[in-house]
This record gives C-alpha cells, sequence and structure tokens, in this order.
C-alpha cells in the first residue's frame, strides 16, 4: 500500500470501531488519490503515450499537450519533462 493519508491513524483509531473506521476512509483516500492515479495511468514509449491501453502516437502530433486543472499537469511534467511542448491548467 502507498504512504497513509491519514497520518494519526494510531492516534485515533483507539477502538476497534475507530480503527475499522480509519481503514474505510483510508482506502477511500488512497483510492480517489489523483496523482497516483495518473502516474499509474500514464505511460510512454518512444514514439507514443498511452493512457490506460488507449495509444496516442506522438510523431503525428509532435509531442504532448496537457490540459488539467490541480495534479495532472505536475504529475506529468515530472514523468515527461523532455516531451511536453506545454501545460495548460490551474497548477501548470
Amino acid at each position: 500500500m502507498r504512504g497513509m493519508k491519514i497520518r494519526n491513524a494510531s492516534d485515533i483509531a483507539r477502538t476497534p470501531l475507530r480503527k475499522s473506521a480509519c481503514e474505510i476512509a483510508e482506502a477511500g483516500l488512497q483510492a480517489i488519490d489523483t496523482e497516483q492515479i495518473v502516474k499509474s495511468a500514464v505511460r510512454a514509449d518512444p514514439d507514443s503515450i498511452f493512457v490506460n491501453s488507449e495509444r496516442f502516437p506522438l510523431k503525428k502530433n509532435g509531442g504532448i499537450f496537457v490540459f488539467d486543472a490541480w495534479f495532472g499537469p505536475a504529475v506529468l511534467k515530472n514523468k515527461f519533462v523532455d516531451r511536453i511542448k506545454t501545460v495548460f491548467g490551474a497548477s501548470g
């Protein structure tokens, strides 16, 4: 499992019910970890970028243009710094 989102879980999970609640909340927070989802969903080879299983040829498009808000641009910028042409978004 990735790093814990609830950093004080050991302090607040003092009963079995609270421990279960923390585990459920942690699972939910991990499931919506936008940064990790983008990192795991996007990959590239020399000629293409893949989002999940969908392939986008880079030769035809000439590079990567990122349109997004929040974590997407920052994550992609770090992952594909040499290929991204322009980042459009709130955190770009």
